[in-house]
């Protein structure tokens, strides 16, 4: 084999392993699920909603898919980061599908203990029944 074609087998090489590398960093959950949280933080609420929905339907036991809250403490500050797929169908006002995902949030937290959580989902299940 010539050295001019060796090299052009190595580079196709490189370029389909970039490309695999690429593909399977896609194909992550928590991938999607960073993706779905910057789309829901600049409003695309639609574009989230497939980010979240990918995360679900490859982990449907990711939690954080359908509904995420953290606090965060930044000297005097507290901030509040949340998101997942319930609450952008809350932004939507598409409220029987919130539920749906709130719902399936509930149970997934009370499977693991989260009180605080389930505390907070319950609440907003109450607002959602509130606007029925």
């Amino acid at each position: 084999m010539s050295q001019k074609r060796r090299l052009i087998v190595i580079f196709i090489a490189v370029i389909a392993l970039c490309v695999m590398a690429y593909s399977m960093f896609l194909l992550r959950p928590t991938s999607w699920w960073i993706r779905g949280l910057r789309h829901q933080k600049q409003g695309e609420y639609e574009r989230a909603i497939r980010c979240f929905a990918r995360v679900i339907k490859t982990r449907p036991q990711y939690v954080e898919a359908y509904f995420y809250f953290r606090r965060e403490k930044k000297g005097d500050q507290l901030y509040i980061n949340s998101g997942g797929i319930a609450p952008c169908y809350y932004a939507l006002g598409k409220y029987n599908e919130a539920k749906i995902y709130y719902g399936k949030a509930l149970e997934l937290y009370r499977t693991l203990g989260d009180r605080d959580k389930v505390f907070l989902i319950e609440g907003m299940l109450g607002q959602l029944s509130a606007l029925e």
